[in-house]
């Protein structure tokens, strides 16, 4: 019976702490998180490039990152459509930032 008791306590506690859903926030508290999650992306968007060429001149560490994927070969070989795709995303993180369009970008 005891043990019934501490089972059924523990099981009330987990579904309090980790089931209770996501807070009501603010729409200032929203606004702002988005804002933040926006520059953020932005620095990543700085950081994370594709290379010229998978398995050209860049740091072994690039190559080993870049090289499984066939996508990636593709996107080196036409940098216009590489291009393309990065202002792209630039362009959705501008939107997403500014709140424009947030859903979709």
């Amino acid at each position: 019976m005891l043990l019934a008791l501490v089972i059924a306590a523990i099981v009330h506690r987990f579904r309090h702490v980790f089931l209770r859903g996501i807070p009501d926030l603010s729409a200032d508290a929203v606004g702002i998180l988005r804002v933040v999650f926006g520059f953020v992306l932005f620095g990543l968007l700085d950081r994370l490039a594709l290379p010229d060429a998978v398995g050209g001149p860049g740091s072994p560490r690039e190559a080993v990152l870049w090289e499984p994927w066939g996508w990636v070969e593709y996107l080196a070989a036409h940098w216009d459509v590489r291009d393309a795709l990065h202002v792209a995303t630039y362009v959705a993180v501008c939107a997403f930032t500014v709140g424009a369009f947030t859903r979709i970008a």
